[in-house]
């Protein structure tokens, strides 16, 4: 992976290497200033299957954590796993993680307390990838592509919070 870097707004970029292999990253800022790095990590590493080849094995979603934004340390453990899982995206509100993931034609949800343990809660949308998933302060609810999964009781609960942009 590869990041890019401004120090004078935007008018001059720098480029280098994250030390941490896989694809399809993430990020979370978390409470403590600490960048968390969400991943996906391939079963066949650097050897794709051929093409038209059906996989069984898991892709795993794998994190690290920095304090820079630059060197990320891996953290041990598998926060998700299943067959074809791409595209993440991972929301942090208030003190419960979601986590939408691609299978292809469709998306999926996950919920975790820790950011580190993610339960599958259910389908989110049959239209394609995830790309994109936010947190909507006027709806109180994540978007995962084009479908909002909400319930009035979090409306509620999200009304009083104040809403921080997860990505520019």
């Amino acid at each position: 992976m590869v990041y890019a870097e401004s120090h004078d707004e935007g008018r001059t970029w720098t480029c280098g290497v994250v030390n941490v292999p896989g694809a399809d990253p993430d990020v979370v800022l978390l409470p403590d200033g600490r960048i968390r790095l969400y991943y996906v990590e391939f079963p066949f590493g650097l050897n794709p299957p051929q093409p038209g080849t059906q996989t069984t094995e898991p892709n795993r979603v794998k994190t690290a954590i920095s304090s820079d934004g630059n060197n990320f340390t891996t953290e041990s453990g598998t926060p998700l796993a299943g067959v074809h899982y791409t595209d993440l995206d991972v929301i942090l509100l208030g003190s419960e993680w979601f986590m939408y993931v691609s299978t292809g034609g469709k998306a999926w949800a996950a919920r975790s307390s820790n950011g580190l343990n993610f339960t599958l809660i259910g389908l989110v949308n049959e239209t394609g990838a995830v790309s994109g998933s936010y947190f909507s302060p006027m709806e109180r609810c994540a978007i995962a592509g084009a479908r909002a999964k909400c319930d009035l009781q979090r409306r509620r609960h999200l009304a009083r919070r104040t809403w921080h942009p997860h990505r520019a």
